[in-house]
């Protein structure tokens, strides 16, 4: 080897040693707090384990950061006394506070969202027939005795909270205790809340799920029930009701044919809010988002658009959301949903998931799923790695 070789090598080789410990490019600076980005999991994935579990991984892998899921009062304790349950189901149930409860469900659903790292919003929603003022209006009579919700909001809180016996009993499952409580949906809608006018009785409701929480966890965060169409004025008919006081988060659910209108709401909202002293209050965007159709141009309302415009709103409204989350203090936002069928006429709900459910184990993503992942690359501060993004 010569002289004038030498010299040569060890450059290269200093070189190689550089790159061999060189960081590898950090992702973008992020713009939004974790789980700003996040969607709803409808009923399927709650109760289908497979499909939660391959679903979850998607979820993470497009960007989403949070998730917004039912746990279903009227199915976790379906029945009031023990001696109620058939003796084939026992085994599934725990009495909790001398109410048989079946933890099956929502432990599946906890489970998969701590190993994907998904931060869980519950929706506790839907009365029990046992429990309801007007059993013959189903899941949507409000709770005859609001005590008896508070007191299933404790034992929830009591098992996935902080200090909740699910964490010490699954020690393979990472430690991600829920903080966060949504009390019902939509009250203000009679198909949600079966007596009308809402407000007085909601209201109890709402407080006694505080006093429920809080004696679980005394940093447990109450989140308002979503309030869709007028919903600004909703809140403020909730507030002269007494609400004040028994929420931590406001919530409003903005379903609109235009994206520029997600902030008018917005804006129209916070006035509320500041009106009533709580301008120190974060808002939810629980429920939002485009039902798309394949062809055609619009459906059943007009929130109900092509494909491609549905893709293109949904980049136009993170963008917009983005710039305006601190001007409303907004701290998260739900697409709804996740998974549909698109299927079934005149039932726009059925079109508004990112993925579309093909068949039995046959599902393909949608053009809105390509804005939702290009929104998360640029806010999350994630790193594109071929079709999806690497967040965490």
């Amino acid at each position: 080897m010569t002289n004038l070789h030498r010299p040569l090598l060890a450059a290269l080789a200093v070189m190689i040693c550089v790159l061999s410990f060189a960081p590898v490019a950090s992702a973008a600076r992020r713009k939004v707090p974790s789980g700003w980005m996040g969607t709803a999991a409808d009923a399927r994935l709650i109760s289908q384990t497979s499909d939660l579990r391959n679903e979850g991984r998607h979820m993470t892998r497009n960007g989403v950061e949070s998730v917004r899921a039912v746990f279903d009062w009227s199915h976790i304790q379906q029945y009031e006394k023990i001696s109620q349950v058939p003796a084939a189901e026992r085994s599934r149930f725990a009495v909790v506070d001398g109410i048989p409860t079946d933890f099956t469900d929502t432990d599946a659903l906890v489970r998969r969202a701590a190993l994907q790292r998904l931060s869980l919003l519950p929706i506790v929603t839907h009365t029990p027939r046992w429990a309801a003022q007007h059993p013959s209006a189903g899941v949507a009579s409000p709770p005859d005795r609001p005590f008896e919700y508070g007191r299933f909001v404790h034992a929830l809180v009591a098992r996935y909270g902080p200090h909740g016996s699910f964490w010490p009993a699954n020690p393979d499952v990472p430690r991600r205790p829920l903080r966060h409580w949504q009390i019902y949906n939509e009250p203000h809608i009679g198909q949600q809340w079966s007596v009308q006018p809402y407000e007085r009785s909601y209201v109890e409701v709402l407080r006694q799920a505080r006093i429920g929480a809080r004696s679980a966890d005394g940093g447990a965060k109450i989140v308002l029930a979503g309030l869709a169409n007028f919903s600004w004025i909703e809140l403020g008919n909730l507030y002269r009701e007494g609400a004040r006081g028994s929420f931590d988060i406001a919530a409003a659910h903005i379903y609109t044919r235009k994206p520029g209108n997600l902030t008018k709401v917005l804006d129209r909202f916070r006035r509320v809010m500041r009106r009533n002293g709580d301008r120190r209050k974060e808002v939810w965007l629980t429920e939002f988002g485009w039902a798309s159709r394949r062809g055609g141009s619009g459906g059943q309302v007009v929130w109900e658009v092509p494909d491609r415009t549905a893709a293109k709103y949904t980049s136009e409204a993170y963008s917009r959301l983005s710039r305006a989350r601190r001007k409303f203090r907004l701290g998260r936002t739900y697409w709804y949903t996740w998974l549909t069928q698109d299927s079934g006429r005149n039932m726009w709900e059925k079109r508004t998931g990112l993925r579309r459910v093909l068949g039995p184990g046959r599902v393909r993503n949608k053009r809105v799923l390509t804005s939702f992942r290009r929104a998360a690359v640029k806010l999350e501060g994630c790193r594109k790695r071929w079709s999806s993004t690497r967040c965490r």
